[in-house]
């Protein structure tokens, strides 16, 4: 893009009361919104302007998958749901019992949400770490409000993820404690 001449950085100064600058920058960008035009010289071949292809429709998006739409919740809640933990205890003991066949111990909660299902906060789960001999797995647990029945699903744990590694941090403290206390008895 040229930069503008001086008659017309002077026209526009006059008609619009402003500093040159500022007319410089309106030339400026007014000249980026016309379409360019080209001198042709009278040596050169006459330009051809090819026509421009209509654009593609875009393909509409997929709707996302949610239980409920989200028109259907509320903004925000601060009401708990009403379920007894100890049965979602339940439910990963059994899990874990049937996929290894002995107790796996649960470690801690790497999340929990027991809010009412809400725009802001979204629905409820809990999230533990489980040791297991494959290994640390995590047990994500969701589904169980307005009497629907708990689904869970297991993955193994990153251990380097905050969470994870925060509660393992936790257990090593917890674990020093008890030690300590144990040596000063003696």
């Amino acid at each position: 893009m040229a930069y503008p001449t001086e008659v017309e950085i002077q026209a526009v100064m006059d008609a619009r009361k402003i500093n040159r600058m500022s007319a410089v920058q309106y030339l400026r960008r007014q000249g980026k919104k016309a379409a360019p035009v080209v001198a042709a010289e009278p040596t050169a071949k006459p330009a051809t302007v090819k026509a421009a292809a209509p654009a593609k429709p875009k393909a509409a998006r997929p709707a996302k998958k949610t239980h409920k739409p989200v028109a259907d919740l509320p903004k925000k809640s601060s009401e708990q749901v009403k379920v007894d933990r100890e049965v979602l205890y339940d439910i990963i003991r059994k899990s874990l019992r049937s996929a290894y066949g002995k107790v796996c111990p649960i470690l801690g909660v790497l999340g929990q949400r027991f809010t009412v299902p809400s725009q802001k906060s979204g629905y409820p789960y809990l999230r533990v770490l489980c040791d297991t001999p494959d290994g640390l797995k995590t047990m994500f647990i969701s589904g169980f409000y307005d009497g629907q029945e708990a689904k869970h699903t297991m993955s193994d744990a990153d251990p380097k993820s905050y969470t994870v590694k925060a509660l393992l941090k936790r257990i090593e403290a917890r674990t020093k404690r008890a030690a300590a206390k144990l040596a000063g008895k003696d």
